[in-house]
């Protein structure tokens, strides 16, 4: 497997977002791919930068369950679509997918953890209250 492929498994994208977030021909993303051309060092780094600050905000959400060991539940708020997603600074609702995927792969296999559309959460319900 290929440096690009494996990035792009990482970061979640696909094929079509990935060609849209770099700006570059799906069929560019197709040829880096399958290994038909060797991808650009600087499409390399920008999926790197992509791929590890999904990493560093996984890290940080499970450093908030983790502060909580008491915690038996937690609610992960997923966006509906790539307009909420990116108002949130990720390319694509799959990329922010991607960040929920490493949390869930990063928690204990005891806490139940729940999904529910980004706002219907306890703690953003309760924001709302406050505001």
């Amino acid at each position: 497997m290929n440096t690009f492929k494996n990035l792009l498994q990482s970061t979640g994208l696909s094929l079509r977002e990935a060609s849209r977030y770099l700006d570059v021909s799906y069929d560019s993303i197709k040829a880096w791919l399958y290994g038909k051309y060797n991808c650009p060092g600087g499409v390399i780094l920008e999926m790197a930068v992509l791929c590890n600050k999904q990493g560093a905000a996984a890290d940080a959400v499970l450093d908030l369950i983790e502060e909580n060991p008491d915690a038996q539940d937690v609610e992960i708020g997923y966006c509906a679509d790539d307009h909420e997603a990116q108002g949130l600074g990720w390319p694509t609702k799959t990329a922010h997918d991607a960040v929920i995927r490493r949390v869930i792969e990063g928690c204990d296999d005891l806490l139940a953890i729940k999904l529910v559309p980004r706002g219907s959460t306890t703690a953003s319900a309760a924001a709302e209250i406050n505001a």
